[in-house]
C-alpha cells in the first residue's frame, strides 16, 4: 500500500455505491465489442508525452469515476514529478483497492483516495506536496451521459474545484454507425444486459421498488439503433413499459429516467 503518509483515504459518500455494479463495469470494458476502453487506451499510449508537456510539472491529478485506475496510469508514468493522484468514485470498496494498488506501484507518489459523487459538488481534501496545477482527468465519454445543461453544470462545478490555471481531460467519443454501439452495449456475452437488469435489482433494494425482474430483458430500439435497456418478456398489463426518453420509474418523491445515446443524435 506505500507508506501510510502516501496514501490516504477520505469518505464523503452518504451511501454505499453496489460494489457488483462496478465488477461487471470492469467486465464490460474488457469485452471485445466495447471499442471505448481498447481507443483510449491507445490515445494516451501516443499522445502521453505531449499530454504530460501541457500539464506541466508537479500537478495534482484528479480523476473522476477513478473506476479501477487503469487508464491514468499511463499519464502518471509519462508526467513530470506529479504531485498527487486523487481518485475519486462512489463504489468505496473498488476505490479502496484500487488506490492502495496503484499506491504500491507508485510509491514515491502521494495517493488520496476520496469516495464521493463526482457529479454533485463537493469539497476536496487537502492535496500534498509541492503547488502544481489542479487538472482534472474524466476518460471514458461518460461525459455523453449527461444531458446538454448538465454538462455546463458539472464543467462549471469543476472549473471552481480545479480553481485558477487548472485544466480538464476529457475523453469523448465520436459519432458512430449504430450497429458499433449496438454491439458495444448489447453483447454476445450478456454483460450489458447483467448491468442494466442490476438496476432494477437495485431500484427494488433501495428505492422500494417492486419489479419482477424475469419479467424484463435487454432489448435494441432499432428504428435510430439506440439502446432500450430494458422491455418486458412477456405482456403484463400491470407492469410498467421502460420507454428510453420519455417514461419515468414512478416512486413517491422520486423519477428515474434512463436516456438515449448522444452518439447517434
Amino acid at each position: 500500500m506505500g507508506d501510510d503518509d502516501k496514501f490516504t483515504f477520505h469518505d464523503l459518500a452518504p451511501t454505499q455505491e453496489s460494489f457488483r455494479d462496478a465488477v461487471i463495469a470492469g467486465l464490460i470494458c474488457e469485452l471485445p465489442e466495447y471499442y471505448l476502453t481498447r481507443t483510449e487506451i491507445a490515445i494516451l499510449d501516443r499522445f502521453a508525452a505531449d499530454i504530460a508537456t501541457q500539464l506541466g510539472p508537479h500537478c495534482r491529478l484528479i480523476e473522476l469515476g477513478s473506476g479501477a485506475s487503469q487508464k491514468v496510469r499511463i499519464l502518471l508514468e509519462a508526467l513530470d514529478k506529479p504531485a498527487a493522484y486523487v481518485a475519486v468514485d462512489i463504489s468505496r470498496e473498488q476505490l479502496r483497492q484500487s488506490a492502495a494498488r496503484l499506491a504500491a506501484d507508485f510509491p514515491k507518489l502521494a495517493v488520496v483516495a476520496v469516495c464521493a459523487d463526482y457529479t454533485r459538488p463537493f469539497e476536496l481534501p487537502p492535496l500534498p506536496g509541492p503547488d502544481g496545477k489542479r487538472v482534472g482527468f474524466f476518460p471514458g465519454s461518460t461525459i455523453g451521459n449527461f444531458e446538454p445543461q448538465q454538462v455546463v453544470a458539472f464543467l462549471t462545478d469543476w472549473a471552481a474545484l480545479l480553481g485558477a490555471g487548472g485544466e480538464m481531460l476529457i475523453g469523448v467519443d465520436l459519432k458512430k454507425d449504430p450497429k458499433i454501439l449496438n454491439a458495444a452495449y448489447n453483447d454476445k456475452a450478456g454483460i450489458n444486459a447483467a448491468f442494466n437488469l442490476n438496476l432494477l435489482a437495485r431500484i427494488n433494494r433501495e428505492l422500494g421498488g417492486d419489479f419482477d425482474i424475469d419479467q424484463f430483458a435487454q432489448a435494441i430500439r432499432d428504428d435510430r439503433g439506440t439502446a432500450l435497456p430494458f422491455r418486458r418478456r412477456r405482456a403484463d398489463p400491470h407492469r410498467e413499459f421502460l420507454q428510453i426518453r420519455d417514461r419515468r420509474i414512478p416512486r413517491p418523491g422520486r423519477l428515474g429516467r434512463i436516456r438515449g445515446d448522444p452518439h447517434l443524435d
